[in-house]
């Protein structure tokens, strides 16, 4: 049976979302997507947890700073309330579940707050010389970033340059007790995964790789997660030495 991925969906008003791109990359790297609506009741988020073998951390808009200790500044654009809170819930309850997870964008950014990290929160006013990160799909920006080599994220991509795109205005700072394994040439966070060996995969960027299936490896973090996702659901455990 193939992997069951689940999906954090988007919320506006009265309308659950997904953008098409999330569940064309999980099905076409092996998985089963799994859409999943917020939830309030820990239990319900649990009895969900326990049908999954990995999840995606999808995109969105700006975490609450509060969360993180600072103040909010004049670019912050909100997520919904109930899909915020919902949000930590979920990916709280799925670390503790050691459950395999890939964070894009906003999912990078909400792992990082998890795990004791902050944000800066608009890279144009805040950062000296930052570059273009905001680009309108299909149009977004484009830039290299730099890969550490030996990380989880380097035997995934198989290189320590890489050309990815970008649409965000608020990137990590400091990283708590993840660690940095990529940034763009400004100096911006791109990626983050455990700065010790994990139990389960683990990992987080800050660009959009379902957006990139026509680059060679664009979906190299989707198929390495389905392929840890498979090594859960076999209780076989992950270590990076399953990543072809």
């Amino acid at each position: 049976m193939k992997p069951h991925i689940g999906l954090n969906l988007n919320q506006e008003k009265n309308v659950f979302s997904l953008h098409l791109p999330y569940w064309e990359a999980v099905v076409e790297s092996g998985g089963i997507p799994v859409p999943i609506a917020p939830l309030a009741s820990i239990d319900d988020v649990d009895a969900i947890l326990e049908t999954l073998d990995g999840l995606v951390l999808t995109g969105g808009g700006d975490i609450d700073p509060a969360r993180y200790g600072q103040g909010q500044h004049r670019a912050h654009a909100a997520v919904a309330q109930p899909k915020h809170d919902a949000d930590f819930q979920l990916a709280a309850r799925a670390l503790e579940f050691e459950l395999p997870i890939l964070g894009v964008c906003y999912g990078m950014q909400l792992l990082t707050v998890l795990h004791g990290g902050d944000l800066v929160q608009d890279l144009q006013s805040l950062v000296k010389g930052a570059l273009e990160h905001w680009g309108e799909p299909p149009k977004d920006a484009e830039h290299p970033i730099r890969v550490e080599k030996g990380s989880l994220l380097h035997r995934i991509q198989g290189c320590e340059s890489l050309l990815v795109n970008s649409h965000h205005h608020q990137a990590a700072g400091k990283t708590g007790t993840l660690k940095v394994t990529a940034r763009s040439e400004d100096g911006v966070v791109e990626a983050v995964e455990p700065s010790r060996p994990s139990k389960s995969f683990l990992l987080g960027v800050q660009w959009h790789p379902e957006r990139m299936k026509s680059k060679p490896d664009g979906l190299a973090p989707y198929r390495a997660l389905i392929e840890a996702a498979a090594h859960y659901r076999d209780g076989s455990g992950f270590d990076v030495t399953i990543l072809k």
